[in-house]
């Protein structure tokens, strides 16, 4: 079968909501996508706030490995409760409303230890908890992914991580998160990596900048704060926007978010770590 990348498919396959899947409407996600079809032999970061797509992306790149090229893959939650509850809501609607997915012979999901386990012909799925110790230790697999990893128990990434490890240089780990504690083993990956962070364009002259809400270029008469660095609700009254480019202030509203989110106006990822680690990419999306 012909190479086909994970935005490619899904405009071609995925239907979210009763609606084709369109990349126009996930400029932040499809870089990320294009990340993870290259990422093989390597560890990727997706790192956002809630509701911003990166838990659809990696659905979505496991939903097309299952496809067009199957490998195993583990999926770890939180907990055993979290990987029951993204599997009934998410994943499990996904892969069984895709008719490319459908084609693929699989029985239905079982309990495993704990966990779920779809067994897709030379691929299976399993749906695991971080928190249990056989599922960090005792399983196998060429693909691994690690949803909302900041919950996850201290040094539990690198033990899951090892679970990868006798396919080598074909093994990936895909982590897709909100921002971590300071000091986390997430936080320190983070560092570690490519920094690819997200970059709004100024809706007056274009100017690219990455955006530091709370700071003096977004100044706000009342933010909530979920107490992440990235999980700023951003449910302000009024909001107003001053890009460090020494445009005017504006109003934040719906259009003006498109026009600064827009690639066509230079908003975009762009690498800010020289000193990233091999292997390691990370991509940061807070706009």
């Amino acid at each position: 079968m012909k190479w086909v990348s994970t935005a490619t498919w899904a405009e071609r396959n995925v239907t979210l909501d009763g609606r084709a899947f369109r990349r126009e409407e996930w400029p932040q996600v499809i870089p990320f996508l294009d990340a993870l079809d290259a990422g093989v032999g390597k560890t990727v970061i997706g790192m956002m706030p809630p509701q911003r797509g990166k838990t659809l992306a990696a659905q979505l790149h496991l939903a097309r490995n299952v496809a067009v090229s199957p490998r195993r893959a583990l999926w770890y939650s939180k907990t055993a409760v979290d990987s029951r509850s993204l599997s009934d809501a998410k994943l499990k609607p996904l892969l069984e409303g895709t008719p490319a997915v459908r084609r693929v012979t699989y029985t239905n999901p079982d309990s495993r230890g704990r966990g779920l386990l779809f067994r897709f012909a030379n691929g299976p799925v399993e749906l695991l908890s971080s928190e249990v110790e056989a599922h960090r230790n005792g399983r196998s697999g060429q693909t691994l992914y690690l949803d909302e990893a900041w919950q996850y128990p201290e040094r539990a990434i690198a033990e899951i991580f090892k679970r990868a490890d006798s396919y080598r240089w074909q093994r990936q780990h895909i982590i897709t998160t909100t921002a971590p504690d300071k000091g986390h083993e997430l936080d320190v990956l983070w560092d570690s990596s490519t920094k690819h962070e997200w970059h709004l364009a100024c809706p007056g002259c274009g100017h690219a900048f990455v955006p530091e809400w709370g700071k003096a270029m977004f100044p706000v008469e009342e933010i909530a704060d979920e107490g992440k660095r990235l999980n700023v609700a951003k449910t302000a009254a009024t909001i107003r926007c001053k890009p460090p480019c020494g445009c005017e202030a504006v109003a934040w509203s719906a259009a003006v978010a498109k026009a600064m989110n827009d690639p066509a106006r230079g908003a975009g990822y762009k690498p800010t770590n020289p000193d990233a680690q091999p292997g390691v990419i990370g991509y940061r999306f807070n706009a």
